[in-house]
């Protein structure tokens, strides 16, 4: 057995049984599929002349719910009440991730206030958080229970205390407009490129405050920067496949206190666009040389498979035979990437390199390639044929036994074991006759007399 997982040692084989058996505990999240590799081969004496088979067993991972829902933003468990605010407006955003699959993974959030009036609602699936009623003009603070929860069987939970602070004390600070920004780039952008500006209410007796943006630079992996107008642009590359999602809690600053003094904290959500930059790749257990035997049923023979770490049509793939099709011979299942072969002869052709493409829907396409070799195993499926229909020669009645007379020759289109041809004679020949069974020569094996028999027909 060969596993693709480089140095893996997660399963072994039964050589005798054939029976694959589980040594290490997997783990959904950190790999989903293990690709296999079984080789069954038989055990000739003549080890030159074993045969063997190969089969690709793919063994995929069903998540469990055996990962909580973690709490990413906010990322203080306090947040400021803009002033201002109105019903019907967002205060935040909360958002919770799960590392698990599908149900497992997807999070959902309830809310239950400590107090008996309730001020605020939050997005069952949004994990936005509204105002639905007028907040108190001397409420200084609210505190709320959240909970995130997965919707695996059994759910886990993880709960937040959030407390909201009112900024009445503060009303004449700049605030930002919105608690949550939004915006989306494509993934090749040029460093430098505009992504979105930040908006800030400004009260009249503090327009000549000396304000300071920031974005933390850890958080981005440097990726973006904020200006003194709260506009954001790219200093880096970007790489959808690396990080689709960035969130970041972008900040204002009094920089004309000493220490700086902190205003107000927004979130900024940037969602990096795919663009169509990755071809398709092959596994590396969809291309290695193939045995086939001859006469075979029309069937799947092979599976191939690429992925393409892009998203959408982008990463859609298409499977087709490019080149070394002699005869049409073989045909792919352009979706799944089955390998169907119909009934081949080893005598006509022994041997095809096959070029596999897998091509995505994108615009424009990109391509990755497969060259796998297919060997046509040989079966005993052709008989012996002699050089000349008919071998005749002549020899004296008085001849010596154990003379050679004649070498006739066969020839097999088969190999190995199959060509191999030994020699016999009918028993027309009245065992006057001998023949070596390797070399084809025949030799007299006793006494003639022409006067009672002639001619010889064996």
């Amino acid at each position: 057995m060969k596993n693709e997982d480089a140095n893996s040692t997660i399963f072994s084989l039964d050589s005798l049984t054939g029976h694959l058996i589980l040594n290490k505990p997997l783990d959904f999240e950190d790999t989903k599929e293990h690709d296999l590799i079984v080789i069954a081969t038989d055990q000739c004496i003549n080890v030159t002349e074993r045969l063997s088979s190969s089969v690709t067993v793919r063994v995929f991972l069903n998540d469990v719910n055996d990962n909580s829902p973690k709490f990413v933003i906010p990322q203080k468990p306090s947040v400021v009440i803009r002033r201002g605010l109105t019903v019907g407006m967002a205060v935040t955003h909360i958002i919770a991730v799960d590392d698990d699959s599908g149900e497992n993974g997807r999070v959902t959030y309830i809310l239950s206030d400590e107090e008996s009036d309730s001020f605020f609602s939050l997005g069952y699936d949004t994990g936005i958080l509204t105002l639905v009623k007028p907040l108190r003009e001397n409420r200084q603070f609210y505190n709320l229970n959240i909970t995130a929860m997965d919707h695996g069987i059994p759910p886990r939970k993880t709960e937040l205390k959030l407390r909201l602070n009112s900024d009445s004390a503060v009303n004449s600070s700049p605030k930002f407009l919105n608690s949550v920004f939004k915006a989306t780039i494509p993934e090749d952008v040029a460093i430098g490129t505009f992504v979105t500006r930040v908006s800030v209410e400004m009260p009249v007796q503090n327009h000549d405050s000396n304000l300071t943006f920031l974005v933390q630079s850890d958080l981005t992996g440097g990726a973006f920067t904020i200006d003194s107008q709260g506009r954001i642009t790219t200093t880096s590359y970007l790489d959808r496949e690396k990080q689709e999602i960035y969130s970041l809690p972008v900040y204002i600053m009094d920089s004309s206190k000493s220490p700086k003094i902190l205003l107000d904290v927004a979130t900024l959500l940037i969602k990096v666009q795919d663009v169509n930059d990755h071809a398709p790749e092959f596994k590396s257990g969809s291309c290695y040389r193939l045995s086939i035997p001859e006469n075979n049923e029309q069937g799947v023979i092979h599976t191939v498979r690429a992925t393409d770490p892009d998203e959408g049509l982008n990463s859609q793939i298409i499977y087709s035979i490019t080149g070394g099709n002699v005869g049409n011979k073989f045909s792919v299942d352009p979706k799944a990437g089955h390998l169907t072969a119909k009934p081949l002869d080893r005598e006509s052709f022994s041997r095809y390199h096959l070029t596999i493409a897998a091509q995505d829907k994108g615009s424009p396409p990109m391509q990755g390639f497969c060259n796998l070799t297919i060997f046509v195993e040989d079966q005993n499926d052709n008989d012996p044929k002699f050089d000349e229909m008919k071998y005749s020669r002549s020899i004296k009645e008085d001849i010596a036994p154990d003379t050679s007379i004649l070498r006739v020759h066969a020839s097999d289109f088969d190999v190995g074991v199959n060509s191999r041809i030994i020699y016999s004679l009918a028993n027309e020949s009245q065992w006057l006759f001998r023949i070596d069974n390797k070399t084809g020569d025949i030799f007299t094996a006793g006494h003639f007399d022409r006067e009672r028999q002639s001619v010889y027909s064996f």
